[in-house]
């Protein structure tokens, strides 16, 4: 008889401890939906008016891929050729890659081959535009997304860049 109590009793507690369980679950979600979940910060629709605004007047379909300046490019694991964006700079960048439709020059994403970046820096070097990037370009112009507060002194952005050719390409889209 003893041995029918004690069975009882647990499973009554395992009954409550999955009573509690799913009520402290029911909690967590509703305080993740209220409280955690915010709009997205790079579709919210207060945030994308500033890239609407900034595409009035621009035939998108005139272009085939949007240059942000400066330039970004994380993700060959290469750290000579990584260029972070100022966070600010990249959400807006990429913003308007969504809003407009056009493909974004610059990358951030993990894995990407070295052989990108070099490609695209080629862009902003002396010798211009590698011969195989400008193959795989077509003819269609490239809309040039231009930041000067990065270029002006109002940001110290990018100023503890100190590997090349990163850092040059870097200060050359300021030219």
């Amino acid at each position: 008889m003893l041995r029918k109590y004690q069975r009882n009793w647990v499973v009554y507690l395992a009954g409550l401890l999955l009573v509690l369980a799913a009520l402290d679950t029911k909690d967590t979600i509703n305080h993740i939906r209220k409280n955690v979940i915010k709009e997205n910060n790079l579709t919210a629709e207060p945030v994308v008016k500033q890239s609407k605004a900034l595409l009035q007047g621009i035939d998108v379909a005139q272009y085939q891929a949007v240059l942000p300046v400066p330039y970004y490019h994380v993700g060959s694991e290469s750290y000579n050729l990584t260029i972070d964006p100022e966070d600010n700079f990249g959400n807006e960048t990429m913003r308007f890659s969504l809003v407009s439709g056009l493909p974004l020059m610059s990358n951030k994403m993990s894995r990407s081959p070295p052989v990108h970046a070099e490609l695209l820096f080629s862009i902003f070097t002396e010798a211009g535009i590698s011969a195989e990037l400008k193959h795989k370009l077509g003819k269609k112009p490239v809309l040039v997304l231009l930041n000067k507060t990065f270029y002006d002194g109002r940001s110290t952005y990018g100023n503890n860049l100190t590997l090349e050719p990163a850092k040059s390409v870097l200060i050359t889209g300021q030219k």
